[in-house]
């Protein structure tokens, strides 16, 4: 079963950074480096099925210890309360909610009920409903309270400053998000109209939040696509180069997102060999850092076979054929298509040759993390479609 399997590679990615974790919300793109032991096809593993192991991995050790903290205070909180209190009612309503967070507690092991945002929200409500009563009998029932301690004081200007520290955060980025999302949809449609809308909405999604790694991409996408229908070459590479400086700032926030990895490689390798003289010193820093791109991007997506498709094709074009030969064969570990038996057929006959022919082959190196800093032109959720991702990777 995926859960089991899922869970050990999620330890073995705790292991990595127990004390601190990975960050709020990065476990869907920090987890496809540990992922080994689960081989779903062109699956996306966004949540490990356990709300523990996910929150240990998000915000380490630390951040797991003071959540627990705080939960086990309000459970503890509610239980004293509701036996305690003299209305029926209030113990009553206390008790089903215990029971709530029971049910929580052990649906959380098998699942991500809490990071589904209506789910939150009900729970939240529901603490509400029986922790008012309760903290309302129990001040009614304290002796005429003469005075308010220090914390109760304190209490309401310190939730007041929280929150408008939240929302002076939040806004922007939560703004940003949905302009890149409105965004998103326009470039859909795929009309010269559309993509004039979504790119207006991602440029001010980036100026609301400049580091919306997914309105850089969606620009990068925009510009692709009017590269593919234009004819002048010219201007062909001029939008490529743009194009590239679009994904590359979209990897500089995000560098471990196997789309913007593998279309960062695609037109790092058309300009290669097409937007600058083929030999140069230029030409070839493009190259490499196209393939090491389109390399890390099937790193993190080890059973998908389309990522392993391009890394194939491209290395074919490039004259690597051993490694081509190898992506090829691992993309058959993973599904076999008419499409990886010709090229395996072929490279199998061209790495036939006399060895005098075959002294440039190179063998398959593991792949590094490429370095996208200082390079390329200045002037320039959730998983894409199988369809989406052909079209963003189609032919030049």
């Amino acid at each position: 079963d995926f859960r089991p399997q899922t869970w050990m590679d999620t330890l073995d990615m705790i292991r990595e950074k127990p004390l601190t974790g990975y960050g709020p919300a990065a476990y869907r793109y920090a987890y496809p480096e540990f992922r080994k032991r689960w081989g779903g096809q062109r699956m996306v593993t966004g949540h490990p099925h356990n709300e523990y192991l996910e929150l240990t991995a998000d915000f380490g050790l630390i951040g797991f210890l003071l959540f627990a903290a705080a939960w086990l205070y309000g459970s503890i909180w509610m239980l004293v309360r509701s036996l305690k209190t003299e209305e029926t009612r209030h113990a009553f309503m206390g008790f089903a909610f215990l029971g709530t967070v029971t049910g929580t507690m052990v649906h959380s092991f098998f699942d991500f009920q809490m990071h589904v945002f209506p789910n939150a929200m009900i729970f939240a409500l529901l603490a509400a409903v029986a922790a008012g009563p309760l903290k309302r009998s129990l001040s009614t029932s304290k002796a005429k309270n003469p005075g308010r301690g220090i914390m109760n004081v304190l209490q309401p200007a310190l939730l007041t400053a929280v929150f408008v520290f939240v929302l002076a955060i939040g806004v922007p980025l939560m703004a940003s998000s949905a302009m890149s999302a409105v965004a998103d949809q326009q470039a859909e449609r795929k009309s010269t109209e559309a993509f004039n809308s979504a790119s207006a909405l991602y440029r001010k999604a980036l100026k609301t939040a400049p580091d919306n790694w997914q309105a850089y991409s969606g620009m990068g996408r925009v510009l692709h696509h009017e590269r593919r229908h234009r004819l002048e070459p010219d201007q062909k590479v001029q939008l490529a180069r743009e194009e590239m400086e679009w994904f590359r700032q979209s990897l500089e926030y995000n560098p471990k997102d196997p789309e913007a990895l593998t279309a960062y490689g695609r037109v790092s390798l058309f300009l290669s060999r097409f937007g600058i003289d083929r030999g140069s010193e230029e030409a070839a820093e493009l190259e490499k850092r196209g393939l090491d791109s389109l390399r890390t991007a099937c790193r993190y997506r080890k059973f998908n076979d389309l990522y392993w498709s391009i890394l194939g094709m491209e290395l074919r074009k490039t004259g690597l054929y051993a490694e081509a030969l190898d992506a090829f064969r691992h993309m058959e570990t993973v599904k076999r298509t008419q499409t990886s038996r010709k090229n395996i057929q072929w490279l199998e006959k061209q790495l036939n040759r006399p060895a005098e022919q075959s002294a440039s082959i190179e063998p398959l190196a593991p792949a590094e993390r490429p370095n996208f800093e200082g390079f390329g032109d200045t002037t320039a959720p959730k998983e894409q479609s199988l369809d989406q991702l052909f079209d963003l990777m189609g032919n030049e």
